[in-house]
């Protein structure tokens, strides 16, 4: 499978931007929730999603 190089660029900017943005949400997160009930959030959340 061949990728042109723009759309290749654009999806890495795209994954770029996703990944800094996390960093940024789990600041914001721990802020706003506690540590523990935002691990079990994200915990049930990646665990509904496998089950999917």
């Amino acid at each position: 499978m061949r990728i042109e190089r723009r759309t290749a660029f654009v999806l890495l900017t795209f994954m770029a931007l996703f990944f800094g943005g996390t960093w940024v949400a789990g600041k914001v997160a721990v802020d706003a929730i506690p540590p523990m009930t935002l691990a079990a959030l994200r915990f049930s959340i990646a665990s509904a999603l496998l089950w999917l």
